[in-house]
């Protein structure tokens, strides 16, 4: 059986990136490296680093991880239980389709003509007053609670006068005590007794009784006609909890949602020369994000049963149902083979070579350093744009006529003040704001600034990180602006690590931690995890992860 989750088997990307988390070490202290002096990434985060650290330095990294919001529970949801959605919803509430005619029949209790066929509602009237089953006792409950009149009609007229409220709640006990006695009777009352407990409009559920007492045939439309449609509170029936909660998952996913994916690698070599040092290295980046938008006109779920249309509205309380039409559900169902909905697929992959150099300028107190890195980047994109309803999920990921090759290159500077083992820095990234060819036009890689700072005690480092400005990322509407930070302690041959980071910017990720650790130097592994998890079917999963393994050698 088809799931959902296929749509989670693309990853994309497309409109400008963050600052990448590139090595072990960083990746495991908030992703903070800026400021870092040892740090083995440096023609990365900072070329002036590359000055501090005169020593021959290899270094090597891969690593992925995924963010996600609102589209994890897709995966819980059956594609052909939303397929079937109107059909199952109109089963529940009582209707179902007669296949050669396709005409709805009755099955429920409120598609009757006399109290034989009223089912479970019956076995409810039985139990209101000294008990209603024909018109006379109809009339007789009613002339005890509203004082006598010349017919039931007169009694309706009379319970829509606003100066009778006391009678309206008169029988709304009454009729909640005829439920309670007919479940203790052994009468599974189920959904109509949840109905008519949800009623407000009493006079409209006295005029269909009193049309069934006189052998009128009732359907459901005449009842959410005469009432104004009906409710049935969530836990009544699990089949209907079940397509409640399925349709809250979509409807939350497609309001606010993305997948993205990222994969860092890298090797690094530093070398000294003369007075300071070069650095060379291939970073291989890949960064994406996809996202599901609903189409805006069609907002409401209306379903259609043969020639009849219901409109359902859901919240966490339960379902309510009142009738609709044609043209209602042509122009605004979630359901319509119409509603064009969209899935955002886009991806950017960048290789870069960058060779840096950094050098020492010092001073009475302390040394400050400069560095520059110049790096060659080719590009990849991808990007891609479909729309599907709800009746027909095909979708194709043939990116082939999407992808866009192109070659640029970028320049970063950094500079880098220490004194004693205290360190800070900053660096510029992209500052010649590189431009790519995309399939959708040009795409540019937009400047980044960051700051650190670095404090050496012992065989302690503390390290901290900022983001001066904020970045534009692959989703248009959002800004990335990250903090992070944290503590390495060296005990020689081996090195333990642990940090924690957080978006500045509105997120649904919260305090993400990190942690690490390196053995003999070449053997080495860091991870990132949100606090906040996802439910995929039995299991939940942090909504943000990132796990990496590498090493690096200093002689």
């Amino acid at each position: 059986m088809k799931k959902i989750s296929i749509i989670l088997i693309s990853i994309g990307l497309a409109n400008a990136l963050e600052f990448d988390i590139i090595g072990n070490t960083p990746a495991s202290v908030g992703g903070a490296g800026v400021a870092y002096t040892k740090n083995s990434w440096a023609i990365h985060y900072n070329p002036a680093i590359l000055g501090v650290n005169n020593n021959f330095n290899i270094a090597y990294s891969f690593g992925a991880g995924f963010a996600e919001n609102n589209l994890a529970e897709l995966a819980n949801i059956d594609y052909q239980n939303i397929q079937n959605f109107p059909k199952e919803i109109t089963k529940i509430i009582g209707i179902k389709q007669q296949k050669s005619t396709n005409q709805a029949i009755p099955i429920s209790a409120f598609d009757m003509k006399s109290f034989q066929s009223a089912g479970q509602l019956g076995d409810i009237l039985k139990n209101l007053g000294n008990g209603i089953s024909d018109t006379q006792s109809l009339k007789d409950y009613l002339d005890k609670i509203i004082g006598g009149s010349n017919s039931i009609e007169d009694s309706i007229n009379k319970l829509k006068d606003p100066n009778n409220i006391d009678k309206i709640i008169q029988i709304k006990q009454d009729l909640d005590d005829a439920i309670s006695k007919a479940q203790d009777s052994g009468v599974d009352t189920g959904i109509i007794g949840n109905i008519i407990r949800n009623i407000n409009d009493i006079p409209g559920l006295i005029d269909i009784i009193n049309e069934v007492s006189n052998g009128n045939e009732v359907k459901l439309d005449d009842v959410l006609s005469k009432i104004g449609g009906i409710k049935i509170d969530y836990g009544v029936n699990k089949s209907l909890d079940k397509l409640i909660d399925d349709y809250q998952t979509i409807i939350n996913s497609m309001q606010n949602n993305h997948l993205k994916i990222h994969s860092n690698n890298g090797l690094a070599f530093h070398m000294p020369v003369g007075f300071g040092s070069i650095g060379i290295g291939m970073l291989a980046n890949i960064n994406g994000h996809l996202s599901l938008e609903m189409d805006k006109k069609y907002n409401k779920l209306i379903i259609q049963n043969g020639n009849d249309y219901y409109e359902i509205n859901i919240d966490g309380g339960g379902i309510s149902l009142k009738p609709s039409d044609s043209s209602n559900y042509n122009s605004n169902s979630i359901l319509n083979p119409n509603a064009k909905h969209t899935l955002r697929n886009n991806t950017i992959a960048l290789v870069e070579v960058p060779i840096a150099y950094g050098t020492a300028i010092p001073f009475i107190a302390g040394d400050l350093y400069l560095g520059i890195s110049a790096k060659y980047i080719n590009a990849t994109s991808m990007f891609q744009n479909q729309t599907f309803s709800l009746d027909n999920l095909k979708l194709d990921f043939n990116l082939k006529n999407n992808i866009k090759q192109s070659n640029t290159f970028g320049i970063d500077l950094g500079a880098l003040y220490k004194i004693a083992g205290f360190s800070v820095g900053v660096v510029g990234k992209n500052l010649n704001t590189p431009k790519i060819n995309t399939s959708i036009g040009k795409f540019v890689l937009d400047k980044q600034i960051r700051a650190g700072l670095g404090l050496e005690i012992w065989r302690f480092t503390i390290l901290a990180d900022i983001d001066i400005i904020p970045n534009t990322t692959l989703d248009p509407n959002k800004y990335s602006q990250m903090v992070g930070g944290g503590v390495i302690f060296d005990a020689s041959y081996v090195d333990f690590r642990f940090g924690a980071m957080q978006d500045l910017k509105p997120n649904p990720y919260g305090v993400i931690l990190t942690g690490g650790m390196n053995i003999l130097s070449f053997l080495d592994f860091s991870i990132q995890s949100s606090l906040i998890t996802e439910q995929i079917n039995k299991y939940k999963i942090p909504n943000y992860i990132d796990i990496r393994v590498g090493g690096r050698f200093l002689f």
